[in-house]
């Protein structure tokens, strides 16, 4: 696994530097490791899950959730810099892996798009799956660590052949920004080690700072090829007829997702940071922190002066010259008159 992202040492103020996590395993068990500075920028596009390493000349540390409190257990992570000590790294060729050394293989557990209701909320899966629908880029603000960040994601909607309805995606971005940009309508997609979330109505996927994508034309190689499921979904995906296919799928526009919420009390329990109702004054201040491409949902409590409908074409090409359709809510406009005395 790797996970590209910035953060300061612990022990100093200073500027955020750039550090890839690499998750390894051994016989006896597995270990964080850390790429710091010019190590990070010459080897995390360079190793992918499966990739034998060589290290020496490392050191070992109190992991970095241990020492700010973030971790629920004591762990430690192996620190790779390029001085004090100058660590070593080597791909080990799989010609020259020692049978003794008892590696461990790459663990996947894929499920399919009926498996899922009945897993519990949290549970960790792999899954595979054509495109169907891929989202605009979208960012949404968090706080985490005593500051807010904007993480960017988008949305995906996949099919496997089993349980009717598409499974939606919640994708962040990751340190594979050639392959998210790759992801459209058509493609084959598999995404490893994603998270099932559930609300009281819906249940979708998001991915974990673990999750690899793999899109069409990535799969040749890849170990996860011979497992029951995927051999399934590919049986499966002989019998799809691409041009039906391509006339229902959709990319870009305007997503919603989760549904709004059935009444205003199930969704103010469910908002997850998001505020309450807000009046006219509270909506323009919140307008104007707003950022390029945040996502955010607000409550408000107005009467309805007038719809519009704008009729445009919503078919769009991309770079492969293949029509798709794009969601018709993103063309309808509602005007407003808000009240600044919002009563619940």
């Amino acid at each position: 696994f790797v996970h590209l992202s910035v953060r300061p040492p612990a022990d100093c103020v200073c500027v955020s530097v750039p550090q890839a996590v690499l998750e390894v395993a051994d016989s006896s068990d597995r270990a964080a490791v850390v790429l710091w500075n010019s190590l990070c920028l010459d080897w995390y596009r360079g190793v992918e899950p499966g990739t034998v390493l060589s290290i020496h000349s490392y050191r070992v540390k109190e992991s970095y959730g241990s020492r700010s409190g973030s971790a629920r257990e004591q762990d430690i992570e192996i620190s790779l810099n390029s001085r004090n000590p100058s660590a070593e790294l080597a791909v080990v060729p799989e010609s020259a892996v020692l049978p003794q050394w008892n590696l461990p293989s790459v663990p996947f557990h894929f499920l399919s798009r009926e498996e899922l209701p009945s897993c519990p909320q949290g549970h960790t899966c792999d899954f595979i799956g054509l495109v169907t629908f891929a989202g605009r880029p979208e960012r949404l603000r968090v706080r985490g660590q005593g500051e807010e960040q904007l993480k960017q994601y988008r949305w995906l909607q996949l099919e496997d052949g089993t349980g009717g309805q598409p499974v939606a995606v919640k994708l962040f971005a990751t340190s594979q920004p050639e392959e998210q940009a790759g992801i459209h309508p058509l493609s084959v997609l598999v995404c490893t080690s994603v998270q099932l979330m559930k609300t009281s109505s819906v249940h979708y996927l998001t991915s974990t700072r673990y999750t690899q994508v793999y899109c069409t034309g990535q799969h040749q190689r890849r170990p996860y090829r011979r497992l029951p499921p995927v051999r399934r979904f590919i049986q499966w995906l002989k019998t799809v007829d691409e041009d039906a296919v391509a006339r229902r799928a959709v990319i870009g526009g305007f997503f919603s997702f989760p549904p709004l919420a059935a009444s205003m009390d199930q969704y103010l329990q469910e908002r997850s940071g998001d505020p309450g109702l807000v009046s006219a004054a509270e909506l323009q201040r919140e307008a104007g922190r707003l950022l390029y491409r945040e996502r955010r949902c607000f409550a408000i409590q107005g009467t309805v002066v007038s719809v519009t409908h704008s009729d445009c074409d919503n078919t769009v090409r991309d770079n492969t010259h293949t029509q798709y359709r794009q969601p018709a809510s993103a063309f309808l406009c509602v005007i407003l008159t808000v009240s600044d005395c919002v009563r619940v």
